[in-house]
């Protein structure tokens, strides 16, 4: 007698036939032909041609930096998903976990902001804006060099003829944001082949609430049907991966510079001309552009002194400064064109 009631008997035969896909069961499905070996993914011409970007590609300059992947949407909230029902949510955690092998390989700490399908929602809530509160709020306790927010785009108007590689700079930072989205699209864009493309600044939550240097990418539409069998396939996803790395370690071989040792900051002094000083100084020993140092004081550019041999700003007011408070800005490029985070600090004299 067969112990199985009718309607769990036929869930039985359905799952029987699922696991036939890497097993034979018989009666229940064909035989299937045997799966790829190693020795046929080696020789795939893709597979060979993303190899070949990365043979002896220098990666050096990534060992110590601190990267957060936000792998975009997940859960409850599965972003695009193409007419044959590829979500974006699983295109973009595939993206980001490759790419986590890539950094984690060249000596990065790499952290991601989620590894499965999920969100981070409150019990009850629907509303995005608590998911995406969460994933900055991780981000930002990592202290990041780099956060890089992973996605892949669908027109507005639903045209799924529309395709373009998109690569998003934090709005308010045209500096080292720029500077690395740059260096991103341009591999995003020579990697895809996509014609259409755009560099653009960009507005989104996660970027606004990121606290240091930070992109958006958003390297194909979804939406595209085209785009979507490709992005199916897992050479589309390594190549896309092999971009972004490509791109972020090309930023951080050219050098990120940083202000330090501003004063005076944080305290009052009694000076009604104080002098005013800041140290420039390049992770890659770059020297610093002498042409690209500019100094704010309280909102207006002022003739400020550049030592280049020791990387010192200094500026002293030529006149007596009211009492009060006072800010200070400082930015500055290297010789290789990367923008050092620009610098504010205040002090007030009394």
């Amino acid at each position: 007698m067969n112990p199985l009631p009718g309607r769990t008997r036929g869930a039985f035969a359905r799952m029987t036939c699922i696991v036939a896909a890497v097993a034979v069961v018989a009666g229940c499905a064909k035989r299937l032909p045997p799966p790829p070996t190693y020795d046929t993914l080696r020789a795939d011409p893709e597979f060979l041609k993303i190899r070949a970007a990365l043979a002896g590609f220098d990666a050096s300059a990534l060992r110590g930096k601190r990267i957060v992947l936000d792998a975009g949407h997940g859960g409850a909230f599965p972003g695009v998903v193409g007419k044959k029902g590829t979500r974006e949510a699983d295109v973009n955690l595939a993206v980001s976990l490759y790419l986590w092998g890539l950094l984690t390989d060249a000596g990065a700490e790499v952290l991601l902001t989620r590894m499965a399908d999920r969100d981070f929602l409150p019990p009850g809530e629907k509303d995005t804006r608590p998911d995406l509160t969460e994933r900055a709020r991780i981000a930002n306790g990592f202290q990041p060099d780099l956060f890089v927010s992973l996605h892949h785009n669908a027109d507005a108007n639903v045209n799924r003829k529309v395709n373009r590689t998109e690569t998003y700079f934090k709005m308010t930072d045209p500096g080292p944001s720029l500077d690395i989205a740059q260096r991103i699209h341009r591999r995003l864009v020579e990697a895809l082949q996509i014609r259409e493309n755009r560099l653009l600044p960009g507005n989104y939550f996660v970027l606004r609430r990121a606290e240091g240097t930070a992109i958006l990418g958003e390297a194909a539409h979804l939406s595209n049907s085209g785009m979507e069998k490709h992005l199916r396939q897992p050479e589309t996803l390594a190549r896309e991966a092999v971009a972004y790395f490509r791109g972020i370690a090309d930023y951080f071989r050219d050098g990120v510079p940083a202000v330090r040792d501003a004063a005076p900051r944080d305290t009052t002094i009694e000076s009604v001309t104080p002098l005013i000083a800041a140290r420039i100084a390049d992770d890659r020993g770059y020297a610093i552009d002498p042409f690209t140092v500019v100094l704010r004081f309280d909102g207006e550019a002022v003739a400020s002194r550049f030592d280049p041999a020791e990387g010192l700003v200094t500026y002293r007011p030529p006149e007596p400064v009211p009492n009060g408070d006072h800010r200070v800005e400082l930015r500055a490029r290297n010789v290789r064109g990367n923008a050092a985070p620009a610098r504010t600090w205040s002090f007030r004299t009394a």
